[in-house]
């Protein structure tokens, strides 16, 4: 998320990441043997029925591990829509897999797999939907069966998103405890290894919005490929429940071009002035020539500007961690019916940019309103999750008024151009090059990393003045100062296009 502060940067604090993560997990003490679990030394990789994968390590202070942000800030920081790295790895000894690297070659799917062979087309993306996945108690846990699919030999990527039936979360959490490549490596766990270390995948939710769901997009690095063969999932969760499942798959070989399909939803009285038009599709214009770059495309759908007219959304707040969920959050914005178009319903399998009047942060009567963030900032932009769920209403959310400026008030395009390609980029799967401590990076082997070696005034927080050299030019660094007149993050790194290309959702362009 993006937001525009009066404040300085070393305002936000590096207690952000902590106390993001533990509130995160507030309200689970009614779940106490399955958090107790997750937090102890005992391992809980065995959980499947047929798993017979022995625990060589454990999932080890899950709260401690510092979170990774998704929401931009004015300076950049982030609270909610985050990404939790799981430390889970089972390591099998002596154990292989199936995991089949020539395009051409055959894959025979195993009995009880699902099929993503027979069931999908060469040379393109398609999206499954499971009916449901049965979340049920199991000794001291709340666990999915594991799932196995299988998949063809010219997959180049595999995205798995788990969501709720409800709308808007209601407290529950879970998360993938298992997931496994044909070769039966463990990719959930960062810390498995060297040899996983470029393979690893984080899992993204988005509690902080008060979404409900999981999603792992694999691979998040183009160096690695994906296989053909048999992968494994499995799920835990806080609630006995039924889950609806969404599988998407890439596959071809890979393209140097691609494209971005677009719905633009208008919320509320936003769009409704001609020049504030004028404004925004020329950032959407910027926002394209700059992915362009990397071979590219922003395409709008057809459809025109869809619009809400419910003027409960005229202002969209991201929830804290305490109170009541408001009426307006950024779950209920994408539930909402879109009353006006030239074309509905929406295009399917297409990323939703909401375009609202403004994004605030929802006061936490016990504390600050979130973790590292002053009050007095305005929120730019959101994205639901990196990657993002691809469901019918997920997108991004950009907010007119934060990017307004001079006495007329006018939008600033290049600002939003910023705000719409960083959004857009965590929404497809691309993480901060390096977050505020300098501690956690992306998994893009060409971006650079500034580490905290280099924060000169030792206050725990990475400026762009102190990463120049090393990487705060570009778009996806986690911050930006706006007085800083020197930095032009308009930066995208060769692999950051190439991973880019691999989503399921950018289709393929024209070569």
């Amino acid at each position: 998320m993006r937001a525009h502060s009066t404040t300085q940067a070393n305002d936000l604090t590096g207690k952000m990441a902590g106390q993001l993560a533990r509130s995160l997990f507030q309200g689970l003490s009614t779940e106490p043997r399955l958090w107790g679990t997750l937090l102890s030394s005992v391992g809980w990789c065995n959980l499947g029925e047929g798993l017979d994968c022995p625990v060589k390590r454990s999932a080890r202070g899950l709260v401690e591990r510092q979170a990774v942000p998704l929401l931009r800030l004015r300076p950049r920081a982030c609270v909610a829509g985050i990404a939790l790295i799981l430390n889970t790895v089972c390591a099998c000894d002596g154990e292989s897999g199936d995991a089949v690297t020539d395009p051409d070659a055959e894959v025979r799917c195993r009995e009880g797999a699902l099929d993503l062979v027979a069931g999908t087309e060469a040379d393109s993306s398609t999206f499954v939907a499971l009916e449901s996945l049965p979340f049920r108690q199991s000794g001291e846990n709340v666990q999915s069966p594991a799932v196995e699919l299988c998949v063809p030999p010219d997959t180049q990527s595999l995205a798995i998103t788990i969501f709720g039936q409800a709308l808007v979360s209601e407290g529950e959490r879970y998360i993938f405890s298992m997931f496994r490549n044909p070769s039966n490596e463990a990719l959930i766990d960062p810390q498995s290894g060297p040899t996983l270390l470029r393979s690893a995948v984080r899992q993204s939710q988005a509690p902080g919005l008060g979404i409900d769901f999981a999603a792992i997009l694999y691979p998040q690095n183009p160096r690695t490929s994906a296989t053909g063969g048999h992968y494994r999932f499995q799920s835990i969760a806080s609630v006995a429940t039924d889950k609806g499942v969404q599988i998407a798959l890439r596959r071809g070989p890979r393209a140097d071009t691609g494209v971005i399909p677009y719905n633009l939803i208008a919320v509320g009285r936003a769009l409704d002035d001609r020049d504030e038009r004028t404004r925004v599709f020329g950032a959407l214009t910027a926002s394209d020539e700059f992915f362009r770059q990397r071979g590219i495309r922003l395409a709008e759908t057809g459809g025109g500007i869809a619009r809400i007219t419910d003027e409960t959304f005229e202002t969209v707040v991201i929830p804290s961690s305490a109170g009541e969920v408001p009426e307006n959050v950024p779950a209920r914005l994408f539930g909402a019916e879109a009353t006006e178009s030239t074309t509905l319903p929406l295009a399917e399998n297409a990323l939703n940019i909401y375009v609202v009047n403004e994004l605030t942060l929802q006061p936490n009567p016990d504390s600050d309103i979130g973790p590292g963030i002053s009050r007095n900032q305005v929120v730019l932009g959101v994205s639901a999750g990196a990657p993002g769920a691809y469901l019918e209403r997920h997108g991004v959310i950009v907010a007119l008024e934060a990017h307004r400026a001079g006495p007329r008030r006018t939008i600033e395009p290049q600002l939003l151009a910023g705000t719409l390609a960083h959004e857009v980029a965590h929404w497809l799967g691309l993480y901060h090059t390096s977050e505020s401590t300098g501690t956690i990076h992306d998994r893009i082997e060409d971006t650079p990393e500034c580490t905290r070696n280099f924060d000169t005034n030792g206050d725990g927080i990475l400026t762009p003045e102190e990463c120049a050299e090393r990487g705060a030019g570009n778009f996806m660094f986690w911050t930006i100062d706006p007085n800083a007149a020197f930095l032009n993050q308009s930066e995208i790194s060769v692999d950051q296009g190439a991973q880019l290309r691999l989503n399921p959702v950018v289709s393929r362009g024209q070569e």
